[in-house]
């Protein structure tokens, strides 16, 4: 087994319960970062893919189409269902 050292020793170690606390508590914030209006604007992110490279333009690609496959199978079945969209 290897003895580690804490960076400040001095210093209390957190509880398991007090990292989880932690731990919620940045996921909220986070959480709440992303619903707010402070998320990027479309127009930053379209102007970013003048600089991706063509792998990451898949990647992106990718990510796109596992976003919008909810979405058009929810499309697909109000086509079906009414005809036309």
């Amino acid at each position: 087994m290897t003895i580690k050292t804490a960076h400040e020793p001095e210093e209390e170690v957190m509880s398991a319960e007090e990292v989880w606390d932690d731990m919620e508590t940045i996921s909220r914030v986070l959480r709440r970062r992303l619903n707010s209006e402070a998320a990027l604007p479309v127009s930053a992110v379209l102007a970013a893919l003048d600089d991706f490279s063509p792998d990451e333009l898949v990647l992106v690609r990718e990510r796109v189409l596992q976003k919008l496959a909810p979405s058009q199978s929810s499309r697909a079945a109000l086509v079906n269902k009414e005809g036309s969209v």
